[in-house]
């Protein structure tokens, strides 16, 4: 491709200007592009993505401000209730349960080995049962680590971590587990579905989030714990259930519902967020994202016609018209991509990037037309008519070498002895 004359000469002139000027245009697309992208992101996964309908196989039982005004303690929540709670579901034979409390310290030594005993005789009984684990880097000290390891040594465990983005706390990944010197230990729901043995990808993928066609996050079936014993036992039959809090000020982390919701319905319990996590798992569905050699040569495909557009000599509103026609292109393939494949195509970094692009070769084709308008009306406009120059401003195509045939009048005319008085002359005066 050739390089615009335009652009070889400000290089030229000035390389260590344009080298800083990249580098900070580079800079401020990553500090924007991550955020912006994690927005739309979020507001593509609650509203457009094609997870819609009604999961089935999960069933979260819920312990809620009405359950923990029964006792004269609201924290650590009372075990011997918890044991009723799981005997109770227990008994209806589900697939499994996983309690999404930590037990990392003792209460009431009674309450403590009814809990530990129901748990033994559920999974003696053939239904896993699943506890939330934690270690220092969830912010347990050595003897908590040591107490929640000691009790109920018959349940499974997985770690209640939930993957918060750095930036804004959003869930948006899926937590796979975390190495404990050599040993895996597996994510809650990743435990409870089964996949208790390290995958061979450790790394963090998209989470799904079960939506309704109103933009609103799935409501999976939900109990209050309190009424567990009173609830048909079909309820619980071949299900995955899973216990735990549902209180306004606990355990709550936002979600991508934020976005077309607000933070209170957006802001989801941490069960329930497990309730999505584990469907995912059962069901198999997964964000993908488009393929880094593909994605690079739609890129590169977007900016040569950026360029084209950009520099070529077009109407002056035309330009402006077509290069947001392109981007609209770019996140019309996003949005469809993601709606109808579950892919996600970045779209904030490429639009910075066709953006810039476009607004600096439109200056440059500008500065390149401004050059030649120059250069003709110096060069003609003191031997030739001023409608003439002007018509070769509006038109410069029609300027070229050669003749041209023309009915024409012409008027001829002397000034005496002018031939005599130009000798006298410098050139410079006669011009």
């Amino acid at each position: 491709m050739r390089i615009p004359k335009s652009i070889s000469a400000l290089a030229g002139r000035g390389l260590w200007s344009w080298l800083i000027l990249v580098l900070l245009f580079a800079m401020v697309t990553a500090l924007v592009s991550r955020p912006v992208e994690n927005l739309l992101s979020d507001l593509l996964s609650s509203t457009s993505s094609p997870f819609i309908g009604k999961p089935d196989g999960v069933v979260v039982v819920a312990i809620g401000e009405d359950t923990l005004k029964q006792f004269p303690y609201r924290s650590p929540i009372d075990r011997e209730f918890l044991a009723g709670v799981v005997a109770a579901i227990a008994k209806a034979k589900p697939k499994a349960i996983g309690i999404d409390i930590l037990f990392d310290q003792a209460t009431e030594p009674a309450k403590d080995r009814a809990l530990e005993m129901v748990i033994s005789e559920a999974v003696g009984g053939g239904v896993p049962v699943v506890i939330a684990n934690a270690m220092e880097e969830d912010g347990l000290d050595a003897k908590q680590i040591e107490w929640l390891n000691r009790f109920a040594p018959e349940a499974f465990r997985g770690l209640a971590t939930l993957a918060r983005d750095r930036f804004d706390g959003v869930v948006r990944e899926i937590f796979p587990g975390r190495l404990d010197e050599d040993r895996w230990v597996a994510g809650f729901t990743q435990a409870i579905a089964g996949y208790l043995e390290q995958p061979p990808d450790t790394n963090r993928k998209t989470m799904v989030y079960y939506r309704t066609e109103h933009a609103e996050p799935f409501a999976f079936p939900q109990y209050p714990a309190e009424s567990a014993a009173f609830l048909p036992a079909e309820w619980f039959k071949d299900k995955y259930v899973l216990i735990g809090v549902d209180l306004k000020l606990d355990d709550r982390h936002p979600t991508p519902f934020i976005i077309p919701n607000g933070i209170s319905a957006g802001t989801l319990p941490g069960v329930v967020i497990h309730a999505h996590l584990l469907q995912q798992l059962l069901n198999g569905d997964e964000v993908r994202s488009l393929a880094w050699p593909l994605l690079a040569a739609l890129g590169s495909v977007a900016a040569i016609l950026c360029w084209w557009i950009a520099y070529r000599p077009l109407p002056i509103l035309l330009k402006p018209v077509a290069i947001t026609g392109l981007l609209a292109l770019v996140w019309l393939i996003a949005w469809l991509s993601y709606s109808r494949l579950a892919i996600h195509v970045p779209v904030v970094a490429p639009t910075i990037i066709i953006g810039g692009v476009a607004a600096l070769l439109t200056f440059l084709a500008w500065k390149r037309d401004s050059d030649e308008r120059r250069f003709l009306q110096r060069a003609f406009s003191q031997y030739v008519s001023p409608a003439i120059v002007d018509t070769i401003m509006r038109h410069p195509d029609s300027l070229k070498l050669g003749g041209e045939r023309r009915m024409i009048t012409c008027v001829f005319t002397d000034l005496e002895g002018f031939t005599s008085f130009s000798e006298s002359l410098a050139p410079e005066e006669i011009a």
